[in-house]
């Protein structure tokens, strides 16, 4: 069977979202084709195509570059298309496609999709065109994927007979020795990631003032310097350590197992756009306690006991989340290392979801 992977999205996330899904589908003995802005040089034996990079907003040159890519699937005989980012195809994929026998649309953010009363009127516009575009394709008898419950939600709210699918984002966990706990140089608490507004960087940088001083708090990840700057003008980043960088896999992976918790104080409109949280993910894969607001609480595992979570952003209230998790740290490190990486390997695995890109293709 033929399996193409479309994503016209370079960079961040999407290369090792893209690799990932490649090598699975090969090691799942599908012949693997990728449309993608640059080759994936990790994958051997790969049918490739190179496709322009489009923005959003250059919905024309998208279109031009989907028809190319329905052709050139056309001309392999692909059985089934993945088109891997929903999010602008949208507005881009055709909204009757004959020439191809299965497609899936995977979806990463859902908030295009919802009704909120404060949307102005050109965004209620734009939200029910959306609306009828993903309609016209779930009727033709293509497949949804999305990443979260949320999206699920909102999606299903106006599609209910849809073949719309809830599967977990794959992550591909680069595992380090979990490190024994020094208790003599203090508390290290991780942020990773870039600090988007949606993020609440500033809420955990203010939240340290009611923590002990031996409470540090670590953020690794490139950083915007315009943000990076407002941040250090505006809050106390004296036991704020700085690691402004892309940090390679084996690297973040040592910050997970040295970090005594993972801190994710992520506003409630993260959770309103739908996306999964990969630093969740990836804490979750390292077996590491997390202290996370309400925002990210439906994507931890049922009944999940290795993460404490916080009603709101407050740095008050991020404070006294963190001393509880501290406060009962042993229990915390025990019940995350136990169900954290089995909950991944059993639900975000990329051979799983390759598995559920297809099976949802050929239902």
């Amino acid at each position: 069977m033929k399996l193409c992977l479309f994503d016209d999205v370079p960079g961040g996330h999407h290369t090792a979202y893209l690799s990932g899904l490649a090598s699975a589908a090969q090691q799942l003995g599908f012949e693997t084709f990728v449309a993608s802005p640059a080759p994936i040089s990790s994958v051997d034996h790969l049918h490739s195509m190179r496709v322009l990079v489009t923005r959003h907003r250059e919905v024309r040159a998208g279109r031009n570059t989907v028809r190319r890519v329905i052709t050139w699937c056309e001309h392999q005989g692909i059985d089934i298309v993945a088109d891997l980012y929903l999010d602008k195809a949208i507005w881009t994929w055709p909204r009757a496609v004959d020439r191809i026998p299965r497609t899936v649309h995977v979806l990463h953010h859902a908030h295009q999709y919802r009704s909120d009363p404060g949307k102005s009127p050109a965004e209620r516009m734009r939200t029910t065109l959306a609306r009828y575009r993903l309609r016209s394709w779930m009727e033709q008898g293509d497949t949804l994927i999305v990443h979260t419950r949320h999206a699920f939600e909102t999606i299903r709210d106006f599609i209910p007979n849809s073949d719309l699918r809830l599967v977990g984002y794959p992550i591909r966990m680069m595992s380090t020795p979990l490190l024994p706990r020094d208790t003599t140089r203090g508390i290290e608490l991780l942020f990773v990631g870039q600090a988007r507004a949606e993020k609440g960087l500033p809420y955990l940088i203010d939240a340290l003032s009611w923590l002990p001083p031996r409470i540090t708090l670590t953020v690794v990840g490139s950083q915007n310097p315009g943000v990076r700057t407002k941040l250090e003008t505006r809050c106390d980043t004296s036991r704020v350590k700085w690691i402004d960088r892309f940090v390679a896999m084996e690297e973040l992976a040592a910050h997970y197992e040295r970090a005594t918790l993972i801190v994710l104080p992520y506003e409630g409109r993260f959770r309103d756009h739908g996306g999964a949280s990969g630093v969740l993910l990836e804490a979750l894969g390292h077996g590491r306690p997390i202290v996370a607001t309400s925002a990210l609480a439906s994507q931890l595992p049922d009944g999940y006991t290795g993460a404490v979570t916080v009603e709101s952003t407050d740095p008050e209230a991020l404070a006294e989340g963190i001393k509880s998790a501290i406060d009962d740290i042993e229990q915390l490190e025990r019940a995350a290392l136990a169900d954290g990486p089995r909950f991944i390997a059993s639900s975000h695995s990329f051979e799983n979801y390759v598995g559920s890109l297809i099976s949802g293709a050929l239902a």
